[in-house]
């Protein structure tokens, strides 16, 4: 199979390099996986897609239509800056791409993000979003304990977050529709610009199908950067720290001391696979085989709307 990576900076190309052990962006872990024998690179700065393909022992190209119709890709990886994701959707759609990885959030707006999905499923294409804590074994493996009611029913859930609704709150707002099922309701709260004056980070109460009470409470960029999720079960508490690398767990024991109540327990200090959740991006697209994916454009175009909603919400002061 042959890849096209579209926008060659940090997270297309450059987070890491051929000698790094971890693989954090699109470009290595098309290099490691066995079944991608050829990469294609694009950047409006050519010089940067040069430089790319020399890193990862690619080829190098002025457009994405020369690209296409030279390399004819399998599957094109979209890491340009948001703004110009609906454009390169487009034309990637328009010129016969059948599989297509696009960078988080889909696009500036639910409208286009809408109109995007719509047009992928006009063209039979499937449309895969960067959410990657989705690609997070771990995570998969807590959906279906969830799912299970290992833990028993949800609480509550309090989460914390830093630069920018858009940017990072979307990460968060996204796991909790995979977690915990679709968003019900939602209300804004206030909102403080840690990063860009055009995406606030917004704190605020959502409900979903499985959690009745969602607090999402924003951080400032400019002090340190912060992604945790703290789920309050009926049977224990799990809690994602270090941005999602490590996870503490707790379950309801008897209490010992005071006879007749009951605690949590002793802290299980457990790894996620949150690193690997590039080359587990590569592999589910390869093996998708025609079916939806569980990080689909639709779920992408979701998260957009709840996202539009609040800042929505936060400017007409409601």
């Amino acid at each position: 199979m042959k890849a096209l990576i579209i926008g060659c900076g940090k997270i297309g190309a450059f987070y890491d390099s051929v000698r790094s052990e971890q693989i954090l962006s699109h470009a290595h872990a098309y290099k490691k996986n066995i079944n991608i024998q050829k990469i294609g690179f694009v950047d409006s700065d050519y010089n940067l897609a040069i430089k790319a393909a020399e890193e990862w022992e690619g080829v190098c190209f002025e457009s994405i239509s020369e690209a296409i119709a030279n390399l004819k890709p399998d599957i094109v990886s979209i890491c340009t800056p948001t703004f110009t994701h609906g454009l390169a959707l487009k034309q990637v759609i328009e010129l016969g791409v059948k599989t297509i990885i696009c960078e988080k959030p889909l696009t500036m707006s639910s409208q286009e993000s809408g109109m995007i999905t719509a047009l992928c499923l006009k063209n039979n294409v499937n449309l895969i979003v960067n959410y990657s804590r989705r690609f997070d074994s771990y995570v998969q493996g807590l959906k279906c304990s969830i799912d299970s009611y290992e833990y028993g029913e949800i609480v509550s859930v309090t989460s914390l977050y830093s630069k920018g609704i858009r940017n990072n709150g979307s990460h968060v707002i996204n796991l909790g529709q995979f977690l915990f099922g679709d968003v019900l309701t939602t209300r804004a709260l206030l909102e403080r610009v840690d990063y860009d004056v055009l995406d606030p980070c917004i704190d605020a109460m959502l409900t979903f199908e499985r959690c009745p009470s969602f607090h999402l409470v924003s951080c400032n960029e400019n002090n340190f950067s912060i992604f945790e999720m703290d789920i309050i079960f009926t049977k224990g508490r799990l809690k994602f720290v270090d941005f999602g690398l490590t996870v503490y767990l707790q379950r309801v024991v008897e209490d010992k001391l005071f006879k007749g109540y009951r605690k949590l327990g002793e802290t299980q200090i457990l790894n996620t696979d949150l690193l690997n959740s590039m080359p587990n991006l590569i592999e589910h697209v390869i093996n998708l085989n025609k079916k939806e994916s569980f990080s689909a454009g639709k779920s992408a175009a979701q998260t957009d709307y709840i996202v539009e909603q609040l800042m929505k919400a936060i400017k007409d002061g409601k």
